[in-house]
């Protein structure tokens, strides 16, 4: 079996959940807001203060922590084509970074390809909703259970059930030609991804 890490990416707080094959082995939140500040601005350029540096490299230490303390054979990151802010692509860039730097394979899923297939999961009542407004209720909703009947606990965040979602959804739904089971025969042919 692989073990696999997949990360929720935001510009604060990653949300993580680590899998040994298809069974869920822990999960949390990294979170650095108390390492950061506002970006400040200097005439019309964004800079990085010192505090946004310092976040930046727990970022990096820590993701780089979690992958060899937990012996990860690959990551499963989500990553976006547009960013919202600039915050949020620098974070991405760091978690790649530290990836790389490890040298381990990673696939990166956008929130769409993830989404689309989590939100069409039935609800309690056996009903799938595919409203976009309903999404983040829906997600939590399913994920909340989870941890709930699993765990007895909730989720630390939305970044910690996203985490957990975007993993679940890279083991049972992932049709692209990357899905976990996927992943095993490339590894089993010694194929690189």
């Amino acid at each position: 079996m692989l073990t696999f890490l997949s990360l929720d990416l935001s510009s604060y707080k990653i949300g993580w959940c680590l899998w040994d094959g298809t069974k869920y082995i822990d999960s949390g939140v990294i979170d650095v807001t108390n390492h950061s500040s506002p970006i400040k601005m200097n005439h019309r350029f964004r800079h990085l203060d010192a505090n946004r540096r310092e976040r930046v490299r727990v970022i990096h230490e820590m993701v780089d922590d979690l992958i060899i303390e937990n012996n990860v054979d690959y990551v499963v990151k989500e990553t976006a084509m547009g960013y919202r802010n600039n915050s949020t692509a620098v974070t991405m860039g760091v978690v790649h970074g530290a990836v790389e730097t490890i040298n381990i394979p990673f696939l990166d899923i956008t929130p769409n390809e993830w989404m689309d297939k989590i939100k069409r999961l039935p609800d309690a009542n056996g009903v799938s909703k595919k409203s976009k407004s309903a999404k983040r209720k829906e997600f939590g909703y399913w994920a909340d259970n989870f941890f709930i009947s699993e765990l007895n606990r909730i989720p630390k965040t939305d970044d910690e059930s996203d985490a957990y979602c975007l993993g679940y959804y890279h083991i049972y739904h992932d049709d692209s030609g990357f899905g976990y089971h996927d992943v095993v025969e490339m590894f089993e042919s010694g194929i690189k991804f």
